[in-house]
């Protein structure tokens, strides 16, 4: 088979030609393999504010995906921090800035927390704070048992916070999801250590 040669030209217009498709643009935008200079170009192609159907799909894939420069994310964050849905992904995109993420541990929607402790990029100490916020709430909700128990499985949460889940919830029934999780976690990474201790 012969390779066809295109110039730039022809590249451009091709390409043009994908976008015109909001299936082809949804594509693009959560290419891992796709040029961050062309996220970029989606990113502050896309309609303010997002009210065709389609463009929302195509920036919900963009702000997921970790392959996007540092600046695109700190752009989107800047330009739709209004929206829930693009806070849930920044949240849970291993790119986003730490300091970015830090304003999502009290942020009014749990499940931006919950995509938050799923991070395995966030800082251990952010992970921490959501920890602590939930423990000086001392309320029962079933989300915070799921941000909870989504926390004690992140390689990044530190023994210490699995430790506070297991201390401060062991006795409840209502938590022994998260408990048992924390539990779990500790056991392996102490066996990955070496260590042998009941949890």
């Amino acid at each position: 088979m012969r390779k066809i040669m295109l110039t730039a030209r022809e590249k451009e217009y091709i390409l043009r030609c994908f976008m015109l498709s909001f299936e082809m643009q949804r594509l693009i935008a959560c290419s891992k393999t796709a040029p961050p200079g062309l996220l970029t170009k989606m990113a502050h192609a896309l309609e303010k504010p997002i009210e065709r159907y389609p463009d929302k799909h195509v920036l919900l894939s963009l702000v997921s995906n970790p392959s996007l420069p540092e600046e695109t994310l700190r752009y989107l964050f800047e330009s739709y921090k209004g929206a829930v849905e693009v806070r849930r992904e920044l949240a849970g995109n291993e790119k986003t800035p730490p300091d970015i993420l830090e304003k999502f541990v009290a942020d009014p929607a749990l499940t931006v927390r919950l995509a938050l402790a799923r991070n395995p990029a966030a800082p251990p100490e952010i992970l921490a704070e959501i920890y602590q916020r939930i423990a000086r709430t001392r309320a029962s909700r079933a989300i915070y048992v799921d941000i909870l128990a989504t926390l004690a499985s992140n390689p990044a949460c530190t023994e210490e916070v699995l430790m506070g889940i297991v201390l401060t919830y062991g006795g409840r029934t209502d938590f022994m999801r998260a408990v048992n999780a924390a539990r779990y976690h500790l056991k392996e990474r102490r066996k990955e250590g070496g260590e042998a201790d009941a949890v």
